[in-house]
């Protein structure tokens, strides 16, 4: 900003310093973060370029693990079964509040024991075994859900 901070009082100043510290969609775009789903869940989590830098380059880690690891959907999973099961979609992301929860974090509850079937605790590439009785999300959570 070209304004003149020696004529304005410390509150201004303190407000002015602000604003230009705040985090925007041009700054971020500056920075090299590109725009798609991640970018909107940066600008709500994050106040700083540097934070949403962080972010952003655990983010690419994750994908670079991912396709390295050959993180692919089998036909007759669990994964598979939880990302195409309408119940499911919508599900609230924890790792990004205020988001829904992507098909990775999905697995990642899977990998982690985060969801209980008929008393065990599938993994992402198990294949399911039919009838599901029972259903638990976040089993050992103060917030879990039972299906039935």
């Amino acid at each position: 900003m070209n304004l003149n901070l020696v004529t304005l009082s410390k509150k201004q100043k303190t407000i002015i310093e602000k604003t230009e510290n705040m985090l925007n969609a041009k700054k971020m775009i500056e920075a090299g973060i590109r725009p798609g789903a991640l970018f909107g869940r940066i600008m709500k989590s994050c106040q700083t370029i540097d934070e949403a830098l962080a972010m952003w380059e655990k983010h690419q880690e994750q994908k670079s693990k991912d396709a390295i690891e050959g993180k692919k959907i089998v036909d007759g999973s669990f994964w598979h079964w939880l990302v195409n099961n309408q119940c499911f979609h919508g599900l609230p992301s924890r790792e990004f509040p205020g988001s829904i929860a992507s098909n990775s974090e999905k697995r990642r509850w899977l990998e982690s024991g985060g969801i209980r079937v008929n008393g065990e605790f599938p993994k992402a590439n198990h294949l399911v075994q039919f009838p599901i009785f029972d259903l638990v999300l976040f089993p050992n959570s103060k917030n879990k859900v039972t299906m039935v």
